[in-house]
C-alpha cells in the first residue's frame, strides 16, 4: 500500500475544526434561505408599490382636467378688473401665474388679457432702486398682451433718502440715459393706450411723446410733472374722462376739454377750475376738492354746464374755508343735475339758501343730495328743515371725525376714502 505524502503546510482537521467548518457551512444555508425570502419579500414590497404609482400617473387632478381657456378665465379672475394696474411683480402680479409650473406659465404666457394693464413705480434718480431686468420685463410684458388695448401707470416718485449709498457702478449709471428708455418703452405702445396715469414726468420726457398718436385713448390720469407741449394730448379723439391732481396747473395744460365727460380735480382753485369748466362743454360727472384762492368774488365768470348729472365738491382743508371757495356753487349753474355730494362748509353760512338758490336757477330735477359734515350731525342743517325745503330729493347725512388732509399720492392703494370716492367711475 502506497502512502500518500502530506503537502507542505497542510495537516488534518481536528474533530473541533470539523465541527466549526460545518457549523459555518449551515450558517451559510441559513443566511441563503434569509436571503431568498427577503428577495422575494422585496419583490412583492416593488410589485405593490409599481401598482400603486400606476394608479397614481392613472389620476388626473381635476384642475388639470380643465381646459386651458378656463384657466386662462380663472388666472383674470385672480388679478383686478381692467382698468386697474396689477404691479410689475409681486404677489399680485400675472408673473406669479408662471411660476407655479410650466403648464400654468404656457397658459399665461399666451394669455394676452392676463398682460393688457400694468403699474410700473420707480423712485428717481433710479441709481437708488432696483432696475435689473425692467426694460426686458416692459417689453415682454407688452408683447404678451399680443394687440389688446392697454392700461398704464407710470409712477416716477423722487427718493428724498440721502441716506442711501450709491456702489460705484452706480455712480457711473445713466440714470437719463435709463429713464428716456423706460419711458420710451412705454410711449412706443401709445397708439394702444386706452386708460393711462402718469406721474412724475418732465419737460425731458415730453418730447418722447411728441408725434405719437393715441386714437384710443379714453381716461387720463394726470398725477404730477409738466406739461407745456400743446402736441401731447391733441389727438386723443376717444378721450373722455380726465384726472388732474393739485401738482399740476391745469389752466396751462393744452387738453380738449370739450370732448370730456368725466372730469376729476383731487385738488382744484377756483378761478382755475372755473376756467376749465367753461370748457367742458359736455360734462355729464364732476368731482373736485376745492382750496381757497385770494380771488375777489368779481372775478369769477358764470359756468353753465348744460349735461352735468352728478356733482361731487369736497373741502380740501382741514380748517374752514376762505369766503372764495363759497363762490363756486353760486357761479355754477347745472340744468340736468340729478346727484350732487357736498362738504356743508362749502354751502356757507346760509346751506339752505344756497341749496335753494341752485336748485331755482338751474331749474334742475335734483334726486339726491349728499351732505358731508365734520363730526356730529349739529355741524348740518336741522333736518326737518332740509326735508321741508326738499320733499322730493332723497337727502343723506356723512359725518366723519377730523383728520389730518394727506397730500396725493396716489397710486394703487395709496389713496385716502375721499381721492376713492373722487377717482370712483361714475354710476
Amino acid at each position: 500500500m502506497v502512502r500518500r505524502r502530506q503537502q507542505p503546510g497542510s495537516h488534518r482537521p481536528t474533530v473541533s475544526e470539523t465541527s466549526a467548518l460545518a457549523a459555518d457551512r449551515a450558517q451559510i444555508a441559513r443566511l441563503d434561505g434569509q436571503f431568498l425570502a427577503l428577495q422575494r419579500s422585496l419583490r412583492a414590497v416593488q410589485e405593490e408599490r409599481a401598482r400603486v404609482q400606476e394608479r397614481l400617473d392613472g389620476y388626473i387632478y381635476p384642475i388639470f382636467t380643465l381646459p386651458n381657456e378656463i384657466v386662462a378665465e380663472i388666472f383674470l379672475r385672480f388679478l383686478p378688473v381692467y382698468l386697474k394696474r396689477p404691479p410689475s411683480s409681486g404677489i399680485l402680479s400675472p408673473m406669479m401665474l408662471g411660476q407655479i409650473c410650466h403648464r400654468w406659465r404656457e397658459i399665461a404666457w399666451s394669455a394676452p388679457a392676463l398682460w393688457r394693464a400694468i403699474s410700473v413705480h420707480c423712485f428717481t434718480p433710479f441709481s437708488k432702486g432696483p432696475r435689473a431686468g425692467l426694460l426686458p420685463l416692459l417689453e415682454g410684458w407688452m408683447t404678451r398682451a399680443a394687440s389688446l388695448p392697454l392700461s398704464i401707470s407710470l409712477f416716477l416718485e423722487e427718493d428724498d433718502d440721502d441716506t442711501i449709498s450709491n456702489s460705484e457702478e452706480d455712480d457711473d449709471f445713466d440714470d437719463a440715459g435709463f429713464r428716456a428708455q423706460l419711458v420710451q418703452t412705454l410711449v412706443s405702445q401709445c397708439s394702444r393706450w386706452e386708460h393711462v396715469k402718469l406721474a412724475g414726468i418732465m419737460p425731458e420726457d415730453l418730447k418722447l411723446f411728441v408725434g405719437h398718436r393715441m386714437p384710443l385713448l379714453r381716461s387720463l390720469g394726470l398725477v404730477s410733472g409738466t406739461w407745456d407741449q400743446e402736441s401731447v394730448f391733441q389727438d386723443v379723439p376717444l378721450l373722455r374722462s380726465l384726472t388732474l391732481s393739485q401738482q399740476l396747473q391745469p389752466s396751462f395744460l393744452p387738453l380738449p376739454f370739450s370732448q370730456l365727460t368725466t372730469l376729476v380735480m383731487t385738488s382744484a382753485y377756483e378761478p382755475v377750475l372755473l376756467d376749465i369748466l367753461s370748457q367742458t362743454v359736455n360734462l355729464i360727472h364732476f368731482r373736485a376738492r376745492l382750496f381757497r384762492h385770494p380771488f375777489r368774488a368779481e372775478m369769477y365768470k358764470k359756468v353753465k354746464l348744460e349735461f352735468l348729472q352728478s356733482l361731487c365738491l369736497l373741502d380740501g382743508h382741514r380748517f374752514a374755508p376762505s369766503h372764495s371757495v363759497f363762490m363756486i356753487i353760486h357761479a355754477l349753474t347745472v340744468p340736468a343735475l340729478r346727484t350732487m355730494r357736498i362738504h356743508q362748509k362749502l354751502l356757507g353760512s346760509a346751506p339752505l339758501d344756497t341749496l335753494n338758490s341752485l336748485v331755482a336757477r338751474s331749474g334742475c330735477r335734483l334726486q339726491t343730495l349728499c351732505l358731508r359734515g365734520d363730526g356730529s350731525r349739529d355741524h348740518f342743517p336741522p333736518d326737518d328743515l332740509l326735508r321741508a325745503a326738499f320733499p322730493t330729493i332723497q337727502i343723506i347725512f356723512e359725518a366723519e371725525i377730523h383728520r389730518q388732509w394727506h397730500h396725493v399720492r396716489q397710486e394703487e392703494g395709496e389713496s385716502s376714502e375721499d381721492d376713492e370716492c373722487l377717482e370712483s367711475s361714475p354710476e
